[in-house]
């Protein structure tokens, strides 16, 4: 049984093994994936902050209201 995992990776849309690839080429391949990696996270994360954002503002426009009922507001 060959436990070999491979490792391929499509430049311009040929399929290459990693590991037949420069030392300088492997890390820019690692750079790429980081950078991905990074930006689904930074994804994520957005969309809970937005999420968050959004829920904060609807408790604000809640809170605003709810105490207007209690004491108006007075204008000059």
């Amino acid at each position: 049984m060959n436990n070999k995992v491979e490792n391929i990776v499509d430049v311009d849309g040929i399929k290459v093994d990693v590991n037949t690839l420069s030392d300088k080429a492997k890390y820019f391949n690692m750079q790429v994936i980081d950078l991905q990696n990074k930006i689904a996270k930074a994804q994520f994360d957005l969309a809970q902050l937005e999420a968050a954002k959004q829920m904060m503002e609807n408790t604000f426009v809640d809170t605003y209201k709810e105490e207007r009922k209690v004491q108006p507001i007075i204008t000059q």
